[in-house]
């Protein structure tokens, strides 16, 4: 029998260190290690208010009395995070039971758990526990950090230099102490995320601790997930695909080699392609004052991704070719408690100070570069000593923050003798991560005043506010988000070629014109399989689903949430109701007090993850980052979503009633996703008539889908049948109108509704489907099925006797007649047809299962008949009666065809200009509505019109559309001309 985690009881390896379902270690009793060593909580925020406290203080505040606001519903315990896992590994540990006593080697054990307990409070970790000879490190949980992957790989890099100092302190044992360190990415079930204990389930965990077999002593190996988190911090060497026990498929593993001096997380892409030329401009004409003895600060602000690195590098390389030298400092989360160490790691790389240099090598690399510099050793070689912490003949004398004053001064000497003879440009990136003694000492040298061949630019995030906007030779610039058109040029540059249409909307429209999430978003769709590569383009061949967060975004973005906390299960809940909010639903579906309510949403908005749209009494908001709303959302269990959206559908139905008219695909949505399929059902079919009334066809065909897809999920029945029936032939009338009659999807629905009438012995429905598939036959020049088709709806017409049945069967038969060059039998049957008595609601009503007015349609063929019959002025009175009845219906899709066929009459009869502008408006009246079945019509009969220099192009442009509808009928015509 499989062995059992104790901590879940679920089946485990039996070689396995830790349980793969929950993350907790399995052989500390079989090797007799200590309990689980947990390491202090990072210094961060502090974890919500447990769920109990929270009830309670929310109780304590008066507002509404128990009968207007139903007790706060707490989702189900948990939470979906996405983790770094470190795992640290004692190499050799058997045979090191082998050779020392117990005692000593329990003294290697102790010595190495301190090691890495230490190096993961250092980092932000959270200890695991360890099992045996090995430990797990977790980050990203209790609290997400931007940089998760980047501080693992960190404090792995820490655990190797603890490993190896141990050397000195274990001498006397003799014995070799060494680790091998491996370090994974990747979705865990926090059980419960309100306890700090609460157990990790996921197979992340396991994923880290069997990527160890990769590893040599003194190796850090990470998985493919992690590398491209941390690849523009840290160099990588690809170990190829690894087979890992207990791993289902194979992991690509890379070990670490060095940090990278490439930190740019946007290098590639140009200032302009950004939209950014205005910016750069500023930047050049600050330069040219600096380069003049006019020193310059310059202060650039924005959002996190928005571009300020990829400007800086832009204009770095801009300077490339002119004399100047450049100072490089970068603000770390992990090190703004260091005092001065951004100075330290930008003069390292200033004096150019290799990675990993030791002590002697630093002072050599100093002592050469002052030298180069013809700058006075004696003057300034103390301070660098102090500052890049080696030995100096003589070091700075005094109390340390006389000593730290010191090293100021010269540095800033050392920076007027440098700017003396070459401009100097200091670029300080992520201003609002420099550590304070850093700030002070950029602080001191940011006047420009004087001759000074220097600028400074600082970059830094809006919610931090620099001190030195008041000095001298200052500018602020502050990067927006790209405009549509921009984001656009950036997906096409990531992308390589050219992506589907939908696909760069939804990727523009989900990225909101940040240029690190559109990179982000666009390479992760690339990546995903989704697309296939069609040589000069990508083409999508199935439904494009909605596009999810990606994983190298995933840590950035729940760092937002989880610096708020104590309100973070109300955006949860807000993320719930969608991207905009009103504050009164959230209050009614969250069950808290307008007070507990009010200062969330304060927070929230302080903190600039959500926006008001509308003040009160009717306050909306929004989330200002369709990402961030995502990841508030995605953190919450499955279980936990669907009792919200249930939550919120119950609200909407039952409380705002306006929301649920005016709207009913936001009640549809919200019931869907609550798995109430029966009420979502009849929610999108109600969005689809609204929808089919604003002759929005896209939007119908998509919530006649949805509704369709409702359909599907409920158990098999009679009622559900004929449900499904009236949908099928609903949704054939936008089908026909977006994409053509004789388009497969339109053929589809009419079939299925075909066999759903035979299963449910439906006759009156059957008419509405047979008349469907003879318009599909005759729009696909299947002439002699569509006859067929259309005497047997004749022979049903004549037996009911129905008015606008009888009306479809003279629609259906003349102009299916009229294909088959049956000319007078056909105007027989449209006279018959233009003299019946049909009435307004009877014409509407047949609307339902055709796109085109039927009295339209049949003054329309008539205009044909009439000219090839030698009528050429009952043509032209004909078409202008079907234009007549097409405004007077109010149909936009019966107007157009009205059109389109008054295109052709007019060519007919030579009378080329009445062509164009019959053209120019059908032209018009498609674009504006989405009627693609027109389109190519109404290009290839403006071509004829306008007869200019590219009329075949254009024909043949037209000819493409036209085919892409599917239909065959009028081809013999497009191509004579």
């Amino acid at each position: 029998m499989a062995p059992r985690c104790p901590a879940c009881a679920q089946e485990v390896l039996a070689d396995a260190a830790f349980c793969h379902h929950c993350g907790a270690g399995l052989r500390a009793q079989a090797r007799g290690a200590a309990a689980a060593v947990a390491a202090p909580a990072p210094a961060e925020p502090p974890a919500e208010t447990p769920a109990e406290t929270r009830a309670e203080s929310r109780a304590e505040t008066p507002a509404e009395t128990p009968t207007e606001r139903p007790q706060p519903l707490r989702a189900p315990s948990g939470e979906l995070r996405q983790v770094t896992v470190l795992f640290a590994d004692l190499v050799d540990s058997t045979g090191l039971t082998q050779r020392l006593d117990i005692e000593d080697y329990r003294r290697v054990l102790a010595a190495f758990k301190r090691v890495v307990v230490g190096a993961a409070e250092e980092f932000g970790g959270r200890m695991g526990g360890f099992a045996g000879d090995g430990g797990a490190v977790f980050f990203g949980y209790p609290v997400a950090f931007e940089d998760a992957a980047v501080r693992a790989i960190h404090c792995a890099r820490a655990i190797l230099r603890g490993v190896a100092a141990l050397e000195t302190e274990l001498a006397q044992l003799r014995v070799a102490v060494q680790a091998r360190l491996s370090v994974h990415t990747g979705a865990v079930v926090v059980d419960d995320a309100e306890r700090e204990g609460g157990d990790l389930f996921g197979e992340a965990p396991n994923v880290a601790e069997r990527l160890k077999q990769a590893a040599q002593p003194g190796d850090i190996v990470v998985s493919d997930t992690t590398r491209r988190l941390a690849e523009r911090r840290f160099m990588f060497a690809d170990m190829g695909e690894q087979t890992l026990r207990g791993v289902e498929r194979p992991v690509r593993a890379y070990l670490v080699v060095g940090l990278s001096r490439d930190a740019d997380p946007m290098s590639g892409l140009a200032a302009e392609i950004l939209g950014r030329g205005g910016e750069l401009a500023v930047l050049r004409q600050r330069w040219e004052s600096a380069a003049e003895g006019e020193g310059q600060l310059v202060l650039l602000s924005g959002e996190a991704g928005i571009g300020k690195s990829a400007l800086i590098r832009v204009f770095r390389d801009a300077l490339a070719s002119l004399p100047h030298r450049v100072l490089s400092l970068s603000g770390s989360t992990i090190r703004q408690g260091s005092a001065f160490h951004v100075l330290r790691t930008g003069f390292e790389r200033f004096i150019g100070a290799q990675e990993g240099a030791s002590a002697p090598e630093r002072a050599e690399q100093a002592r050469a570069f002052l030298a180069a510099e013809g700058l006075d050793a004696d003057q300034f070689l103390p301070a660098l000593a102090q500052l890049l912490d080696f030995e100096a003949e003589a070091p700075l004398q005094g109390a340390p923050q006389q000593v730290r004053r010191a090293v100021a001064v010269a540095l800033a000497t050392l920076l007027d003798a440098l700017d003396a003879r070459d401009p100097l440009l200091i670029v300080v990136e992520d201003l609002h991560w420099v550590d304070p003694s850093t700030i002070e000492f950029l602080s001191d040298i940011a006047d420009m005043e004087g001759a000074r061949r220097r600028m400074m630019v600082a970059t830094y995030r809006p919610d931090y506010t620099p001190t030195w906007r008041a000095r001298p030779n200052t500018t602020a610039l502050m990067l927006s988000r790209l405009s549509r058109r921009d984001t656009m040029k950036v997906i096409a540059m990531v992308a390589g070629k050219p992506l589907p249409p939908e696909v760069a909307d939804q990727i523009a429209e989900r990225t909101d014109g940040v240029p690190l999430f559109i990179e982000e978003l666009t390479k992760m769709v690339i990546e995903s399989g989704l697309l296939r590569d069609a040589g000069d383009h990508y083409a999508l061949d199935r439904p494009l689903p909605p596009l999810s967060i990606p994983v190298s975004l995933q840590d950035s973005l729940m760092a937002r949430l989880d610096r708020l906390a104590a309100v973070k299960d109300v955006a949860q809940i807000a993320a719930a109701i969608g991207r905009r909010f009103p504050q009164a639903l959230l209050r009614k579906v969250s069950g808290l007090v307008r007070e507990t309510v009010d200062e969330a949403l304060a927070q929230l908005t302080d903190a600039e993850l959500i926006f008001q749209l509308r003040a009160s009494p009717d306050a909306e908001f929004e989330f200002k980052h369709a990402l961030v709303q995502d990841a508030a959302y995605h953190s919450l269990l499955r279980s936990a979503r669907r009792e919200w959206h249930g939550r919120i559908a119950e609200t909407i139905a039952r409380d705002f009633p306006d929301i649920a008219a005016a709207e009913p695909e936001v009640l549809a949505h919200h019931w869907t996703e609550a798995r109430r399929f029966d009420k979502a059902e009849c929610c999108w079919t109600a969005a689809a008539g609204q929808a089919l009334a604003r002759s929005a066809n896209l939007e119908a065909i998509t919530h006649f889908e949805a509704a369709l897809a409702c359909i599907e999920q409920q158990p098999p029945s009679a009622a559900r049948d004929r449900r499904e029936l009236d949908l099928r032939i609903a949704v054939a009338v936008p089908l026909a109108t977006a994409r053509g009659y004789a388009h497969e999807s339109v053929r589809a629905a009419y079939a299925r509704a075909q066999t759903l009438c035979d299963a449910v012995g439906e006759t009156e429905r059957l008419f509405r489907v047979v008349y469907g598939l003879c318009r599909h036959d005759m729009m696909a020049a299947d002439h002699q099925r569509a006859l067929k088709t259309a005497r047997r709806l004749s022979a049903v017409a004549d037996e009911d006797g129905d008015p606008a049945h009888q009306a479809a069967a003279d629609r259906a038969m003349g102009s299916t007649l009229f294909y088959l060059g049956d000319h007078h039998a056909a105007l027989e049957r449209l006279d018959h047809l233009a003299r019946l008595d049909l009435s307004a609601e009877k014409r509407r009503e047949a609307l339902s299962y055709d796109v085109v007015d039927f009295k339209v349609a049949g003054a329309s063929y008539a205009s044909w008949l009439c000219w090839l019959t030698g009528r050429a002025d009952d043509a032209r009175a004909e078409t202008l009666r079907a234009i007549a009845l097409g405004e007077e219906t109010g149909h936009l899709f019966s107007l157009a065809l009205a059109r389109a066929f008054a295109s052709w009459t007019a060519e007919f009869c030579g009378d080329l200009n009445a062509c164009g502008d019959h053209a120019q408006t059908l032209a018009k009246l498609s674009r504006d509505n989405n009627f693609g079945f027109w389109t190519g019509w109404a290009q290839i009969m403006e071509a004829i019109a306008a007869d200019g220099p590219d009329t075949t192009l254009q024909i043949n442009e037209g000819l493409a559309l036209w085919r892409g509808t599917g239909a065959r009928l009028a081809m013999s015509y497009f191509l004579w001309l």
